[in-house]
């Protein structure tokens, strides 16, 4: 009787062919997976921003509580040196001890990043004049975490000699084109929820009651990006949704419409001049650093009439997540608004929404926005009935 044998076999090595399929089943999950995790990314960092939003309007109701009006755009008078809305709510963002750096004066300047010998040191400041422009002044170097979006991959950038504390939301001016070289004669324009306290004790300021159109469909603050290079003028990059066009009459907001590479819309054409200052200077209360304007739609250009921070603009909403931007109304709640919002007519006069008083230099705002849906959401007493639908 012969014996069973056991025939063992021994598997080989894996054909070319299974290989081959191999590779391309791991492709087929890979390409299923990195979408969607790339899109979770996303909605983390939009949930993230939305709530960076809601954060800050919580502080602005919160300094309204106390103070009985909203922090003006930008406080520029005898106690005060041209800081902003994001410097007067430091108590109510959990940095009060930033706050006391600020309102003491004191020892607050730091050396020149590049020349550390430069001896600026112990510069001393006094009481709540220290100058947000001034790059030795060491609070302006401050990253607050709630100031920046994670979908704005150059928020954090540092700079040498300019403000790596920078700023991914701004306050809105509405409808209205301003320019903040004088403060005095624009401040009571602004067609949004703040104004700019320009006078010896604050009062020129804006309450909710201002808001009559209501709480509830009135633009508050939205998102900008902030520009990749990190010091002086930049005639070269031309990303229409960071770089300010320059020489453009923002009268008319037409004029920063055309001017795109029709070979890529997110840029502008070569032949054009920008400025880097979009959330260069979180402090700074000049309307280029620290407001936005509902006239033309989230992500399409920023301009200004000539190549000064402090001149005549238009600042256009902006974002790093995907057609469109996240806008905060002033009764707290987040939306996320289109690039495809209608704009109205971007032909038309800004100066005409607004009403000269006879026999007075008093400017009113009380008019309808001329720029569609978008413009009605950001006046706060222009009398549009407005349904955000989307």
């Amino acid at each position: 009787m012969k014996k069973s044998q056991r025939i063992l076999f021994q598997r080989g090595a894996f054909t070319l062919v299974e290989l081959l399929v191999l590779v391309a089943a791991i492709g087929v999950v890979l390409g299923i997976l990195f979408p969607a995790i790339q899109s979770a990314r996303e909605d983390e960092r939009a949930t993230q921003c939305a709530f960076n939003l809601k954060k800050i309007a919580l502080a602005i109701h919160n300094f309204h509580d106390v103070h009985q009006h909203m922090p003006p755009i930008a406080q520029n008078n005898e106690k005060y040196s041209r800081v902003n809305w994001a410097v007067m709510i430091l108590p109510y963002i959990d940095q009060a001890s930033l706050w006391t750096q600020y309102a003491n004066g004191g020892k607050l300047h730091m050396q020149k990043p590049s020349d550390p010998t430069s001896g600026r040191t112990d510069k001393e400041c006094g009481p709540y004049r220290a100058n947000p422009w001034d790059w030795s002044v060491a609070i302006w170097y401050k990253n607050i975490e709630i100031y920046h979006c994670p979908a704005d991959s150059h928020s954090y950038d540092a700079a040498s000699e300019w403000f790596p504390g920078r700023l991914n939301y701004r306050a809105s001016l509405g409808d209205a084109s301003l320019a903040s070289r004088s403060f005095a004669e624009t401040g009571a324009q602004s067609r949004g929820p703040f104004m700019v306290a320009n006078d010896a004790e604050g009062n020129l300021v804006r309450r909710l009651s201002s808001v009559v159109d209501g709480t509830s469909n009135t633009a508050m603050f939205s998102e900008c990006l902030t520009h990749p290079t990190t010091a002086g003028p930049d005639d070269s990059t031309l990303d229409a949704r960071t770089g300010i066009l320059t020489g453009k009459d923002p009268r008319y907001p037409e004029t920063c419409m055309d001017l795109k590479d029709p070979d890529n819309p997110e840029r502008f054409q070569a032949s054009e001049s920008t400025r880097p200052w979009s959330g260069r200077r979180w402090a700074d209360g000049l309307y280029v650093h620290s407001s936005f304007n509902t006239i033309l739609p989230p992500n399409a250009a920023s301009c200004i009439s000539g190549t000064r921070d402090d001149e005549r603009s238009i600042m256009t909403a902006s974002s790093g997540h995907a057609g469109g931007v996240n806008v905060v109304l002033v009764d707290g709640s987040v939306r996320f608004i289109s690039d495809a919002i209608d704009c109205g007519d971007l032909t038309a006069d800004n100066d005409q929404i607004f009403e000269r008083v006879r026999d007075s230099r008093r400017v009113i705002s009380t008019n309808k926005s001329p720029y569609g849906v978008w413009g009605s959401f950001g006046s706060i007493n222009g009398g549009e009935s407005v349904i955000l639908d989307f």
